[in-house]
């Protein structure tokens, strides 16, 4: 009886400390090193998309779940959890998917650029020294977008450093493709910065 070896690696996978905090990924608040390293070493190690997404159906269960009440349901989904921020947060799995076959600082990017196109539909994706910062600061706002507006209106310096400090991956030999004269670390985590 059991399950069949490959199951009980899923659900040993489901269970590991990787380090991962997914609000910190869905928020922008973490560069890619710190925050990406051991799941993408778990997948490379040769866990699957499939395990990852066990792994998130694990972590919305567990969510769900964190305030039992009997009879009443799921009410910390229901009355405490704001459904756009669980929307933010099913809708970025998808993007954590590709760490399969992408290293950690594209992924971010792609997911940093596709906020951006749901956030500001009407403006393209930017592509300046201050992309990455201003794309990060816009998703911390939680969607407003007067903020990246103030970033851009700081003195230069302030700007400029950073638009370096934000761009850091925290990996190394990895650069985001819209700022490639930019990379390494140390990097920093920008902790509670949507609070």
């Amino acid at each position: 009886a059991g399950l069949p070896a490959d199951e009980r690696k899923s659900v040993l996978f489901t269970q590991g400390k990787m380090n991962f905090n997914h609000g910190w990924f869905v928020q922008a608040e973490a560069p890619p090193g710190g925050m990406l390293t051991t799941l993408k070493d778990v997948l490379t190690a040769g866990a699957t998309a499939a395990d990852l997404g066990l792994y998130f159906l694990h972590w919305f269960t567990d969510l769900s779940g964190a305030e039992p009440t009997p009879l009443g349901g799921a009410e910390k989904f229901v009355l405490k959890f704001p459904h756009a921020v669980l929307t933010s947060f099913l809708w970025s799995i998808p993007f954590l998917g590709k760490l399969e076959t992408m290293n950690k600082s594209a992924v971010v990017e792609q997911y940093l650029k596709a906020r951006w196109r749901v956030l500001a539909p009407e403006t393209p994706v930017l592509q300046d020294a201050s992309a990455i910062a201003s794309m990060r600061i816009a998703i911390m706002s939680q969607s407003d977008l007067s903020v990246v507006d103030l970033f851009r209106s700081l003195p230069a310096m302030d700007r400029q450093t950073l638009s370096v400090e934000m761009a850091r991956t925290g990996c190394p030999n990895q650069r985001y493709s819209t700022t490639p004269s930019i990379g390494g670390g140390p990097a920093f985590l920008i902790y509670y910065g949507p609070a």
